[in-house]
């Protein structure tokens, strides 16, 4: 899911914006961040402002803090996480 900008040279992006809605609805809904604790950016910005905008959320299991990974042809970067199921 893409949210607001967070750049983590600047704020503690580990959390989802709480002005994004969205975000709101999946964690009253039983949704929790699968990407919880990692203060990482998903997209570089242009190459000089680097920026939170992905993030990942589950339901019945648990996850590591998660990391992102370079692709090719987006410019966002993957974001992956290690899910343990119940």
């Amino acid at each position: 899911m893409n949210t607001y900008t967070c750049n983590p040279a600047l704020a503690n992006c580990t959390v989802p914006p709480s002005a994004e809605a969205m975000v709101k609805d999946f964690l009253a809904a039983g949704w929790t961040d699968g990407t919880a604790g990692w203060n990482g950016f998903t997209h570089t910005g242009a190459g000089f402002f680097p920026q939170r905008l992905d993030w990942l959320f589950l339901r019945g299991g648990a996850s590591t803090p998660g990391q992102a990974a370079s692709t090719n042809g987006s410019d966002h970067e993957a974001i992956f996480t290690t899910l343990t199921l119940p």
